[in-house]
Order: structure tokens, then C-alpha cells, then sequence
């Protein structure tokens, strides 16, 4: 998990109703990469 992992995270955390278009305008990525991350995050378990 790099920093841009943790970045998406937070986010989540905050609000985890937010849209990944909304994620990713805020941290200032796309909207693919948001859910690419996500997928992968949920894969290793690390979000439910």
C-alpha cells in the first residue's frame, strides 16, 4: 500500500458514499485509477 492508496483511504473513511469521481477530483487523479486502487485494496482485504 503506497501513499496514494493511504490518500483513498482517508477519503473512505470520511465518507465512504462519496463517488470515485468525487475521490478522485479530490486528490486529484482519475477516475479509472480510483477504482483500480479500490479493486485492489478490496482484493487483499483490506476494504470490505
Amino acid at each position: 500500500m503506497d501513499e496514494l492508496d493511504k490518500k483513498i483511504l482517508r477519503e473512505l473513511q470520511l465518507d465512504a458514499r462519496q463517488s470515485f469521481t468525487t475521490i478522485a477530483q479530490k486528490i486529484k487523479i482519475s477516475t479509472a485509477t480510483v477504482s483500480d486502487r479500490v479493486k485492489k485494496l478490496t482484493e487483499k482485504g483490506l476494504i470490505c
